[in-house]
């Protein structure tokens, strides 16, 4: 486990989160994308890093855990650049806590957890995406079947 703070973000493993899971003890909903992770067999994982984080920082990753197991709205997607990799991601969202999404990303390096508000949740997807404000005003459009929907 690692703490980012220029991100406020935690770098943790399969093992790790389960750890940090059994902590909230709570048990996931249908929305929730937590059942993605192997726990890695069950084991707990050491958590003296998340320890030595301040009370205030370890109960807002507890609180963000608990939105990322029983969220009411979830959003998954997937970002990747050419053929060089992918990563997953996952946003989670829990009206006790109005403002904040909690958002989980994943690839072979590892699971990152961080809290985010809407509007930070928006301009991330919305720079991914590379929308520019001005292309709602382009009437671009193509006539397209369902299916070709679908699959675009």
């Amino acid at each position: 486990m690692k703490y980012i703070p220029e991100s406020e973000t935690l770098l943790l493993s399969p093992a790790e989160l389960g750890t940090l899971r059994a902590r909230v003890k709570v048990v996931p909903n249908m929305l929730s994308p937590v059942s993605l992770f192997d726990a890695s067999g069950g084991q707990a994982a050491d958590l003296k890093e998340f320890d030595s984080l301040s009370g205030e920082k370890q109960a807002l990753f507890l609180e963000a855990l608990k939105t990322f197991c029983t969220p009411e709205c979830s959003i998954l997607w997937h970002e990747t650049v050419a053929d060089i990799g992918i990563t997953r991601s996952a946003a989670a969202w829990n009206s006790a806590v109005l403002d904040h999404w909690t958002v989980v990303s994943w690839n072979g390096d590892g699971i990152w957890l961080r809290v985010r508000s809407a509007a930070e949740l928006a301009f991330g997807l919305t720079k991914f995406l590379a929308v520019v404000p001005d292309l709602g005003m382009v009437n671009l459009r193509a006539l397209i079947s369902c299916d070709a929907a679908l699959t675009t």
